[in-house]
């Protein structure tokens, strides 16, 4: 008697233990695409509450200046003998910059910039919102946060926050457009009979668009090819790449399917203070003329 007793307390049988593991697996299963799902949601949150701080601080300059401030870069014409043929550079980039200064790859290319073809953000932006971290969507790449920088006047190592702050270096990006004072989509463009043309909140615009996720497609840089057919994102979405160095997600798409076949949602951030999401087919497509040549969208009710 005492014999069988034991027997039976020494434990499960393999059947039992396959049985559990089965259980769980299954559980698992039905549990990690929720709490992935959850993980993303409460991401989307902080990203929007970035936005809100953002916005805030280009409010309290925009108090205090009576204006928005300058963009990244400023608008100019550059009518020199060796430009691209004396081309109108109005914002040279795309905005998701906190410091430009391409003079160097504007030799490379073959013509010269003047020097209000530069600028950083924390010239005039840090005063209101010392961390640089809001200037980074929590879905984007982060390895740029992480990075040790050396800075471009004394080569001193330093922080991606110090750069933000002091403005050394040539080139530092960030995953927001930031739209005030953009003024890159110089020509006429139509969405249903309406003229889409966007301009950033400034003197010259009253468009209250102050900042959104990136959505560009067919930067020739990204692409690493002539064409230019590769998308880069602030968020994730289905069969898209995030590199260890980069700040955008990626995907090569030469048809343009994404704007079809995506769920992906973006944040757009206004000068009223509402952080609002948009879907995919509620951006529209604004062309930049600027020397990068890219797609930009951004929510269709923008103004």
């Amino acid at each position: 008697m005492n014999k069988r007793r034991y027997k039976d307390s020494m434990g499960f049988t393999l059947v039992e233990l396959l049985v559990v593991i089965s259980i769980i697996a299954i559980l698992l299963s039905v549990l990690m695409p929720a709490l992935s799902k959850a993980r993303n949601q409460a991401k989307m949150i902080i990203c929007g509450n970035n936005m809100k701080q953002v916005v805030i601080a280009a409010n309290m300059y925009q108090s205090e200046n009576n204006d928005y401030p300058e963009s990244i870069v400023e608008s100019y014409k550059d009518g020199t003998a060796t430009s691209a043929r004396g081309r109108v550079y109005n914002n040279w980039t795309w905005p998701a910059r906190i410091i430009y200064k391409p003079a160097k790859m504007a030799s490379e290319l073959g013509f010269s910039l003047p020097s209000t073809a530069s600028g950083y953000v924390g010239s005039y932006l840090y005063k209101y919102l010392k961390d640089s971290h809001a200037l980074n969507c929590p879905m984007a790449g982060v390895g740029h946060l992480n990075k040790v920088y050396r800075d471009g006047k004394d080569r001193h190592i330093c922080t991606y926050n110090d750069m933000y702050e002091s403005g050394n270096g040539d080139y530092l990006s960030c995953s927001y457009s930031l739209w005030w004072n953009y003024f890159a989509f110089d020509y006429d463009n139509t969405y249903n009979g309406i003229s889409t043309r966007f301009a950033g909140p400034g003197k010259k615009s009253r468009s209250g668009l102050l900042i959104t996720d990136t959505v560009i497609f067919g930067d020739k840089t990204i692409s690493g090819n002539a064409e230019g057919t590769t998308w880069a994102v602030t968020h994730p979405f289905k069969g898209a790449d995030l590199r260890s160095s980069f700040v955008f997600h990626t995907f090569s798409d030469p048809a343009q399917k994404l704007l079809k076949t995506s769920k992906l949602v973006i944040n757009a951030g206004f000068a009223d203070g509402r952080v609002s999401r948009y879907a995919i087919n509620e951006l529209i497509e604004e062309y930049s003329k600027s020397a990068t040549h890219v797609k930009m969208y951004i929510p269709k009710d923008f103004k």
